[in-house]
This record gives structure tokens, C-alpha cells and sequence, in this order.
């Protein structure tokens, strides 16, 4: 037999360990409290909804970006037209149309006589390649386009080539007038100097875009969808694809508007996730 404790003793011990489980249920509560404020949202959107709380909603999608690779003139104008009258209720400020054997780009008549299209409220812009009527800032253009406009860009192949042919030819053209301007003091560059001029390359490399191309070539979209059976961007303008996501459509005569907004839910929920 154990000699028993005194019951001051007894009481010591049962103070310390309500003093133990109090302080552990405290932690553990503030824990619990910690992970639902930062995975609540996450959580609430997979249930088939955003949050709307201030500085968690991302921003709406503003510039779509479509890959269509088995483009069928005989049965895919339809489909493509109820994808452009979706993106156009939706408030999309642009579309870029991508297909690589440019049949789409050169039949734009035929697209902008369906008949879906023609009855659409406010306006709707179909232009074929880069080239197009001037924006009012290329950096926001999403902003600067009307309410009630859309643009659709449709592109080929050779879009996404010359564009960048010409932007290389005027930073060859840029580097040989530096270096013939340079005094011959001149001080090397630091790693300071090569890391900021790393970091400024995407926008000086946007900026010499639009000057070769035209400020349609400055739209960044906010996301891709690829119809057709392949698994790839095919030859989709590299520089307008470098931080947008990317989703399969599947056959693109089976495109609708709940796919569409399915694959936009999708998008949501990601952008939500990594809290961009």
C-alpha cells in the first residue's frame, strides 16, 4: 500500500492540472479561431459561393482569352457566337480569339453576320489580328473600354511571331544606341542595377509590344479556356499567357454558357484560394 498524500498535496496537484487543461483549452480555442477565420472563405466558396468581405473577393474578370485548334467554319460560328454573347453580358471588356490555321481570322464576316451577335445591346467589336482602333491607356485598358463594349481580337499564328520579331528588333536597335551614347567613364553595373532591370522587363517588353503591334497586344487576360483535343496553348501569344490560368473547354461545338460560367466559378475559387 501507498502511504496517502497529504490533501494539501492532493489539492496542489489538482490545481496544476485544472490550471494545465484551462491554459491548453485556451490555445487550443484560439488555434480553432485562427484556421476558420483563414479558411472559412476557401471553404465557403466550394460550397458554391464567394464571400463577399472587403479585401477577400477578387476582382472580377475582365479580358478572356479562347484557344479554339479544330475550328470548323460549317458548324463552330454558332458556338463560337454564344461564347462571345455570354463574355459580352458577362462584362468582359475583351475577348482574344486564338486559332491557329487562321480560317476564324479571315472569315470575320461571317462571324459578325451570325445572327446572335447582330441583335447583342451596346457594341460589339470584332477585328482581326492586333490591329485596331487606339485605346486610351494600354496598362488599364480594361478600364478604359465603355460599359457596353466589347472587343473581340481574332488572331492566327503569325500573331503571335511578327509581334515579337519587331519588339527584339527595336531592343537590338535600343542597345546599340545605349552603348554608342555611353560615356567611357561609364561605371559597371552593380547586381542591384541587373536585378531592377530584370524586374522592369515584362512592362518594357509590354510597352515595345504595343508599339509594334498596337495596344490590343497589351491585354493580359484572366484566363484561358482551350477547346479542340489538344493539350497545349498551340502557339497562343506566349507573352499574354505568362499569369493567366489555364482550363479545357473540351469540342467546342459543345461550348454554352454554363460551361463557360462553370469554368468561371473555377476561376474564382482559385484566385480566392491564393488570395490574388
Amino acid at each position: 500500500m501507498y502511504p496517502a498524500l497529504p490533501l494539501k498535496h492532493l489539492a496542489y496537484y489538482v490545481l496544476c492540472l485544472w490550471i494545465w487543461v484551462r491554459q491548453t483549452a485556451l490555445e487550443w480555442r484560439d488555434r480553432a479561431k485562427q484556421a476558420l477565420r483563414s479558411h472559412a472563405p476557401v471553404l465557403f466558396a466550394r460550397l458554391g459561393g464567394l464571400v463577399p468581405t472587403r479585401g477577400v473577393s477578387p476582382r472580377p474578370p475582365t479580358v478572356l482569352g479562347l484557344i479554339v485548334t479544330d475550328f470548323s467554319p460549317q458548324t463552330h460560328f454558332q458556338a463560337l457566337a454564344r461564347i462571345l454573347t455570354w463574355a459580352h453580358f458577362q462584362g468582359y471588356k475583351a475577348v482574344l480569339v486564338y486559332d491557329p490555321s487562321g480560317s476564324l481570322k479571315e472569315q470575320r464576316a461571317a462571324l459578325e453576320s451570325q445572327p446572335q451577335l447582330a441583335t447583342l445591346p451596346g457594341t460589339l467589336n470584332i477585328q482581326a489580328g492586333w490591329g485596331g482602333p487606339p485605346l486610351d491607356t494600354v496598362p488599364g485598358v480594361q478600364e478604359s473600354v465603355t460599359s457596353h463594349e466589347t472587343r473581340v481580337v481574332l488572331l492566327a499564328a503569325e500573331d503571335s511571331e511578327w509581334p515579337l520579331d519587331a519588339a527584339a528588333a527595336g531592343c537590338g536597335a535600343e542597345a546599340k544606341a545605349e552603348s554608342a551614347n555611353a560615356a567611357p567613364d561609364t561605371p559597371p553595373r552593380t547586381h542591384s542595377d541587373m536585378l531592377a532591370q530584370a524586374l522592369a522587363a515584362p512592362d518594357r517588353l509590354r510597352r515595345r509590344l504595343v508599339t509594334a503591334a498596337g495596344p490590343a497586344a497589351g491585354l493580359d487576360p484572366d484566363f484561358l479556356v482551350v477547346f479542340g483535343p489538344v493539350l497545349g496553348l498551340g502557339g497562343f501569344p506566349a507573352w499574354a499567357a505568362r499569369s493567366c490560368e489555364i482550363y479545357f473547354g473540351g469540342p467546342l461545338c459543345q461550348a454554352s454558357g454554363s460551361k463557360l460560367q462553370s469554368i468561371l466559378r473555377r476561376h474564382a475559387r482559385t484566385k480566392l484560394r491564393h488570395g490574388r
